[in-house]
């Protein structure tokens, strides 16, 4: 009986804090639509913005690398089926 109490409390909880964040969000949209352009959310924007940059750059670059290794690694393992369509293609466009 007490774990389904628990369980009951632990669900309240996520339920609270659910409502309680999109409560928050909704009153920061609302104040930053209606702040100028200097406002402090804006500033804190732009802050927040510069200080990742660089991780966005690495995370850019990262993404770039595994998205390379991943299609030579297709190329690499492309089946009989894929080889023979690509050397009729090839022909085809010889012929052209």
């Amino acid at each position: 009986m007490a774990l389904n109490f628990q369980q009951q409390s632990s669900a309240l909880m996520r339920r609270a804090l659910l409502i309680g964040l999109i409560a928050a969000s909704i009153i920061m949209v609302t104040a930053y639509s209606r702040e100028g352009s200097t406002g402090p959310l804006h500033t804190l924007q732009s802050a927040v913005s510069g200080a990742v940059s660089p991780l966005r750059i690495v995370g850019g670059s990262v993404e770039a690398a595994t998205s390379t290794v991943g299609d030579t690694m297709e190329n690499i393992t492309a089946d009989q089926n894929t080889l023979t369509g690509l050397r009729e293609d090839n022909s085809q466009l010889e012929q052209q």
